[in-house]
């Protein structure tokens, strides 16, 4: 009944938004011009299963939370100012020095805690206050097929950066960061400007970086994951070039940006003054009847540059997030904690990304959104693959 792949979806979604910007800029006399695709950080570049399809079908689809109810503003979903709340701790971030739990029941009556924490109560007020959200819970009644796991062009792209400047990914990051705070800066810097204020040849970077990513792709070949016929239609050098070229580099930042654990994300919110914010949501025990449960959320806050919402789960054995935004400009990076590994994606008005984690056992993921604009708007989406029992140590 609910067969609409995740692919489908958000080509639904986004072209619901995309339609009422045009209708808009009709209105006031303007023509709309569709923002153009990001460049390709990894391919493939959507979430896909070995041997082709929507990994994320099998879950089925949520119906409250679904993605086609959003729309441009406020509210679309339960508005979390008109929910039951009290202070307390969050149990998924310890050390959080302000917490407000919130209790949520969907239509199918089915009970969560939403925890919001930050280092000050003025900023959960504010997260509250401009953010509407949604959580339904499934039985899980298909296991998700095998992922395949996308090469990273950026990964690739700056590994060759650090080999030939000799400097580190934060080294470089500043660098970045230092030239774009220049009064005489002519527009936003690319990693083709940070190599060239080190002296470095942008063209030595691109040759190495370019065999790496088609090793990469052909091992993805003798793995079964890719085609043969897939990877030699890829352009790795334009790719490779226009992410040398891409304008503020956001797939640049230091490793150490984003707090590792969530004891870690709670130790930094004691002295932080951005005004981070970290959501932690979970059915209330013993609520949900299934071993094997799929919990969708969606949540549409609106976030300033600098921001950072940070979206913890308990431990889970798949996460994916889907981001799009509505005004302005995000980064999501969706981290595994243990193994360490991060994906991200970066989305300008208009543009939709997805992220997906599989794995075996249960683990802790962390969706990580940062504003790249003041006044930015987005909407968070996806599930989570819960396990009665999993409890919060993994």
């Amino acid at each position: 009944m609910r067969t609409v792949s995740a692919q489908r979806l958000s080509l639904v979604v986004a072209a619901a938004l995309l339609c009422s910007l045009a209708v808009v800029a009709a209105r006031a006399g303007a023509a709309y011009i569709a923002p153009p695709p990001p460049p390709m950080w990894t391919y493939p570049p959507a979430p896909r299963a070995v041997g082709g399809g929507d990994p994320l079908a099998a879950l089925g689809k949520p119906v409250e939370c679904a993605p086609e109810k959003d729309a441009q503003g406020y509210g679309n979903y339960f508005p979390l100012g008109d929910l039951p709340q009290q202070p307390g701790t969050n149990p998924y971030v310890p050390g959080a020095p302000y917490t407000t739990v919130l209790s949520f029941e969907n239509e199918k009556q089915q009970p969560f805690r939403i925890y919001v924490s930050a280092g000050t109560q003025a900023a959960i007020g504010q997260y509250i206050a401009t953010t509407s959200a949604c959580l339904e819970a499934f039985k899980r009644v298909k296991q998700m097929p095998a992922v395949v796991d996308p090469v990273d062009f950026t990964s690739i792209l700056l590994q060759a950066a650090e080999d030939v400047t000799q400097q580190s990914q934060a080294d470089l990051a500043g660098i970045r960061d230092e030239l774009a705070a220049d009064s005489y800066s002519d527009g936003p810097i690319t990693l083709r400007d940070v190599l060239w204020y080190l002296d470095s040849d942008p063209d030595t970077v691109l040759a190495q970086a370019v065999p790496a990513a088609n090793a990469a792709l052909q091992a993805k070949v003798a793995d079964g994951e890719l085609s043969a016929a897939e990877v030699a239609a890829l352009d790795t050098g334009s790719i490779m070039a226009q992410l040398m070229d891409e304008p503020g580099i956001e797939f640049l930042f230091p490793p150490d940006e984003l707090p590792p654990t969530p004891a870690a994300i709670g130790k930094a919110l004691q002295t932080d003054t951005t005004g981070t914010i970290v959501v932690s949501t979970a059915p209330l025990p013993h609520s949900l009847p299934w071993k094997h449960s799929v919990i969708w959320f969606a949540f549409d806050p609106k976030i300033d540059q600098g921001q950072t919402h940070d979206y913890v789960t308990p431990c889970r054995n798949s996460a994916d997030a889907q981001i799009l935004a509505k005004a302005g400009g995000e980064r999501l990076q969706l981290r595994r904690v243990n193994p360490e590994q991060t994906k991200s994606a970066s989305v300008t008005a208009g543009q939709l990304n997805t992220l997906l984690f599989k794995d075996s056992t249960v683990k802790r993921y962390v969706s990580f959104v940062k504003g790249l604009q003041d006044d930015s708007d987005y909407s968070l989406y996806g599930s989570e693959g819960w396990v009665r029992g999993s409890g919060n140590v993994c």
